[in-house]
């Protein structure tokens, strides 16, 4: 209870950045960092830019597409059909074609 008094208290603030006692290792280089890589973020850009440009190639509503997909990842090809007026089997055989080079470049 009387802590301030207490024999074994230490009044000195460690530091992360501070030197250990050898003088050669601080507590902030010991830490594990669990954070992305720099460049695995920039080869993940990278690749999904890579893969916008691709999927505009393969279909003129892209742009419908990745509005449909960036707010509802989990809406069913069928409601995107019914979105683009589009009968459903035609939009389930070009949206298999554009998966499946996706994927081929995902791959590559």
């Amino acid at each position: 209870m009387m802590c301030d008094d207490c024999e074994y208290r230490i009044n000195k603030v460690l530091s992360l950045d501070a030197p250990e006692a050898d003088g050669n290792v601080c507590l902030a280089d010991i830490l594990p960092d669990d954070s992305s890589l720099l460049e695995d973020i920039q080869a993940d850009r990278d690749e999904l830019k890579q893969l916008i440009a691709r999927l505009y190639e393969l279909d003129p509503d892209a742009d419908a597409l990745l509005e449909q997909w960036q707010t509802n990842d989990h809406i069913s090809d069928r409601a995107i059909a019914r979105m683009l007026n589009c009968p459903q089997r035609t939009f389930a055989d070009r949206i298999k074609r554009i998966r499946t080079e996706l994927r081929r470049i995902r791959e590559c």
